[in-house]
């Protein structure tokens, strides 16, 4: 018991939201130091041992990833998770190196892999990637 207080006073100040601006995220994560925030660039920041990527578009967090050397536990996703979505996640797939999330209103995803990364993203991120990797494709295709 005293172990899973101690995980939740460290990571209490880890719990980023999807949805914040830059100045939000540089706030809950920054050190003090001066940040000049662009709409659509990552942030990387470190806090109390986890590695954490911010990823931004059109001034708001779509992205977050969450990394660290040893696995996170249950509990610990759970507490993620529901930093970035109060309601509740389902499990949607598994495999052996993954489980993939979707909050029960299918707006955010979620996947837990290798027990040391979890990333937090919206489905209209998913969406906006997956568009923008077809077109590549398509385009690099061009007078074939």
């Amino acid at each position: 018991m005293k172990t899973l207080l101690i995980f939740f006073a460290l990571i209490t100040p880890l719990l980023a939201r999807i949805g914040e601006t830059p100045e939000q995220c540089h706030a809950r994560y920054g050190d003090g130091s001066p940040f000049e925030p662009s709409p659509d660039d990552d942030a990387f920041y470190v806090k109390a041992g986890i590695d954490i990527v911010l990823g931004f578009r059109d001034g708001k967090c779509v992205t977050i990833i969450y990394q660290r050397d040893n696995k996170f536990s249950e509990t610990e996703i759970e507490r993620l998770q529901k930093s970035n979505h109060s309601g509740r996640w389902k499990i949607a797939e598994r495999d052996l190196r993954a489980i993939i999330y979707t909050s029960a209103d299918d707006l955010l995803y979620s996947s837990w892999m290798d027990g040391t990364q979890l990333m937090v993203t919206t489905v209209a991120e998913i969406e906006r990637l997956m568009k923008e990797r077809k077109e590549q494709e398509l385009k690099a295709l061009d007078g074939l």
